[in-house]
Parts: C-alpha cells; structure tokens; sequence
C-alpha cells in the first residue's frame, strides 16, 4: 500500500471517529435531557439507571479518542522528509474531517452546556434535600425533649386479674 493510500485511508478513519463521536455526543445529550426530567420529578432510581447509560456512551468516545490518537502518530510517522506540512495537518484539512470535527464539536458544546444546568439543579435539589432532612433532625430532636429524651417508653398493658 502506497503512502498516499495509506493516508487517504488514515484520513477516511478519522472523519469516520469524528462522525461516530458526534453520534454519541447527541446520545449523551439526549441522556442528559431525560435526566434533567428525572431529577426535576424525583425519580432517583431512574436517574442512577440515566447517569450508567451515560457512563457507557462516554467510555465509547474516550476510546474513539484514543484510536483516533493512534491514526494521527501513524500519519505522522509518513511525513515526508520535505520541510512541507505534516501528514497529519494535510488529514485534519481534509473537508470531510472538518466537517466531522464540527458536528463532533457543537454536539460538545451542547453537552457542556446540559452539563451546567444538571448540575445547577442537582446542587440545588441537594440543598432542598439538606433543608428537609434539618428540619426532620430538629423536630425529631423536639419530639424527643418533649416525650422523654428519645427512649422507647413500652406501650402500656392493661392485663385483666380476674382471667
């Protein structure tokens, strides 16, 4: 296989990592929505079950990640002995890797922003929650000084003597 096939190739690759990222990203994405739905009714378990589909999808793209890293190390080890650009800078200037890398990028951005705000509502659902558990602390603490200092008093037994 001749170099520029090679390249061709190794360029083809990577717009393809690029394309299947941007995929994922709008899994996560779409992940991300449903589990700012989640938290905005409650439903915890779901939302754990959301969080581990998430996980996954972002496993795949660090591993997409990482490949597309080792096709960019083989195209520069192609590079000419000429003082002209890399292997890699020509691939990464290819219009169907630019254009993968686009999508692939505003698919992050998107992501990043759901981000922010699931994790705005989640700090504040846990603020809520914390309120909510001081409050059930205290009046339990109250209920305890009023009813004698927390201990179980035994329920009282009427027996019948004359049975």
């Amino acid at each position: 296989m001749s170099k520029k096939d090679l390249r061709e190739q190794r360029t083809a690759e990577i717009a393809e990592s690029y394309n299947r990222e941007a995929l994922l990203l709008e899994k996560v994405v779409q992940h991300m929505k449903r589990e700012i739905e989640l938290l905005q009714a409650g439903d915890y378990a779901s939302l754990c079950d959301s969080l581990a589909g998430r996980g996954e999808h972002i496993d795949d793209i660090v591993k997409l990640e990482a490949r597309r890293r080792e096709l960019e190390a083989e195209l520069s080890d192609l590079r000419p002995a000429t003082g002209r650009a890399t292997e890699v800078q020509e691939a990464l200037a290819d219009p169907r890797v630019v254009e993968a890398r686009r999508k692939a990028a505003a698919m992050h951005r998107q992501a990043l922003e759901l981000d922010v705000e699931l994790r705005e509502m989640a700090r504040a659902r846990r603020a809520e929650m914390e309120a909510r558990l001081a409050e059930l602390a205290h009046g339990r603490t109250a209920s305890h000084a009023y009813n004698g200092h927390g201990r179980a008093k035994p329920a009282p037994r009427f027996l019948d003597k004359e049975r």
